[in-house]
């Protein structure tokens, strides 16, 4: 097995956001930008997917109270603007109101669609998939998935490329299919990796390291969470980071005293087992 691709610096431009107009009813969601919503929902819903709830990316009350306020000073059936469509799905995922979500991203998908707006169509379509799959109805996210990553792959988008590859091999990790779900969490990994999206790719490796665990392949597993963990640290977010080492640590105690006691003699062991490269 070769190591994970070294980690690279984000690229400052590509995480950008773009605020809307300051008059819009956006404002009031937690004064950020749609993409900052957006990302921050789909780094919550990747790391609540794999280890439940963090305090790192749980909402606060006042957020959620805004959100709250806004999906109803907002309904759904009066919105003719996709972008705010988006905000308002983004909202009700937050809020854990998946169905509703659904609904939003559907609408949305069909204004973008009667505008071809493929950006716009993708993302909606992206959001859709991922509102499904919370809600286990994993043919119908598929379905979602396919037709965004089509979109992405036509845009040139590797970031939205690699959302859905996430998105597609998590469901295939739910459902215990860990051969295919490697081979998409890496292809994923590799593409944040290569963009410099640092969330990405430690929610990725961590879910490469959870498909070792639950093969009993501990060795191949501690590595992965150590890598993770790391990233964790970097991008602030130390709660999440802190439970990823309780992996760690306890695949490590479960190995016994032959197995390795270090993330350092991993690699030793590692190097020496593929002549160094």
């Amino acid at each position: 097995m070769v190591d994970a691709p070294p980690d690279h610096a984000p690229d400052p431009s590509a995480s950008t956001p773009q605020y809307f107009h300051p008059t819009s009813n956006l404002g009031t969601i937690m004064e950020c930008s749609l993409r900052t919503l957006t990302d921050l929902m789909n780094r919550s819903l990747k790391v609540s997917s794999v280890l439940g709830p963090s305090d790192d990316h749980r909402l606060d009350g006042d957020d959620l109270k805004r959100l709250s306020e806004f999906t109803k000073d907002n309904p759904a059936q009066d919105m003719t603007s996709a972008d705010v469509l988006l905000a308002l799905a983004s909202a009700y995922l937050a809020l854990n109101e998946h169905s509703k979500a659904a609904a939003v991203y559907s609408k949305a998908t069909q204004i973008f669609a009667e505008s071809n707006n493929g950006k716009g169509r993708a993302d909606a379509l992206f959001g859709l998939a991922e509102a499904y799959r919370l809600q286990t109805e994993y043919g119908e996210a598929v379905k979602s998935y396919s037709k965004a990553i089509q979109l992405y792959d036509e845009m040139g988008n590797r970031k939205g490329r690699a959302d859905v590859l996430w998105g597609l091999a998590e469901i295939d990790r739910l459902q215990k299919q860990y051969t295919q779900a490697s081979v998409g969490f890496s292809e994923a990994l590799q593409i944040f990796t290569d963009i410099g999206e640092r969330q990405g790719r430690a929610i990725t490796l961590l879910c490469l390291a959870e498909i070792r665990r639950h093969q009993d392949q501990l060795n191949d597993a501690i590595p992965f969470y150590g890598q993770a963990a790391e990233i964790f640290k970097r991008v602030g977010s130390p709660e999440v980071a802190a439970r990823v080492l309780n992996l760690a640590a306890s695949s490590r105690q479960k190995l016994g005293p032959a197995g390795p006691t270090s993330m350092e003699e991993l690699r030793r062991r590692r190097l020496a087992r593929f002549g160094g490269q």
